[in-house]
């Protein structure tokens, strides 16, 4: 593919798939080698639209999801699945989780309906087995609610669709309702059926791993170093897109350390 300008849109590709691609520069007479690959995976779509009219005077504040966390404004749908790939990290072992809403009033404080749904399976929709989170005719400064995250989730790094939806209005939000007055949010949800290792905020998994480890809020380029037990220096290299390839390690237990966080112990299967 030649390109003349420094981004691109990519069409007809499958969800929740990876890809890999590479880029080279060509200016006048000069052509460089080709990079190292780069990959990303995409995110399983949902099959339907949900959205408000007006978010101007009641609309979503906050949304918290364990130690995940996103503030934002009025809008009348918001999609932050791809939130600088901070995305929401869940676990099949982890008996329960929170999920907290904080709805927004630019006057005095009406009712409000707030429902969250999580698609477990992946398969574009949002059913009522899916739902973490119902709330109806709530003036409540925060709207919580508890969760269990299902042995059939799907395991995949591409994630899975949350979706957030405050209405002004008595009933429970549907998920692929249009309503006069709130907002809708979308986020992406990645489920691992390992520990989750928390070091100042930074998130490695899977744990065991087999090729790869996946990071989360690391900026790319940040430089990593991998140790063996014995504090014999075995890899090092730099974090591109939240992944590090450690397929050419022997099955071991190994330190990993990230520039500016603690040392965290991984193991290879």
């Amino acid at each position: 593919m030649e390109l003349k300008t420094n981004s691109v849109t990519l069409t007809n590709l499958e969800p929740g798939k990876t890809y890999a691609f590479r880029v080279k520069s060509s200016c006048s007479a000069s052509v460089s080698a080709y990079t190292a690959n780069f990959s990303f995976t995409t995110l399983f779509e949902i099959n339907c639209a949900s959205s408000s009219t007006s978010g101007t005077n009641e609309f979503i504040q906050k949304v918290e999801v364990d130690r995940f966390v996103n503030d934002s404004g009025s809008s009348t749908y918001s999609d932050f699945s791809d939130l600088n790939q901070n995305f929401i990290y869940l676990n099949q072992n982890q008996k329960t989780y929170s999920i907290r809403v904080t709805p927004k009033w630019m006057g005095d404080p009406a009712p409000v309906s707030v429902a969250a749904w999580i698609d477990y399976n992946g398969d574009g929709v949002f059913s009522s087995t899916e739902q973490i989170l119902a709330e109806a005719n709530t003036t409540a400064s925060e709207v919580v609610g508890t969760f269990t995250v299902p042995a059939t989730a799907l395991l995949d790094p591409g994630g899975v669709r949350m979706r957030v939806s405050l209405k002004a209005e008595p009933s429970i939000p549907l998920p692929c309702e249009k309503f006069a007055f709130g907002e809708v949010e979308d986020y992406r949800v990645i489920i691992s059926n390992t520990p989750l290792f928390y070091q100042d905020q930074v998130i490695a998994y899977p744990n065991p791993f087999t090729d790869y480890i996946y990071t989360t809020e690391i900026d790319n380029g940040t430089p990593y170093k991998v140790y063996d037990m014995s504090g014999r220096l075995i890899r090092s290299g730099e974090i591109m897109l939240n992944k590090i390839d450690l397929s050419a390690l022997l099955p071991a237990t190994y330190l990993l350390t990230v520039t500016g966080q603690k040392a965290i112990k991984i193991i290879k299967k």
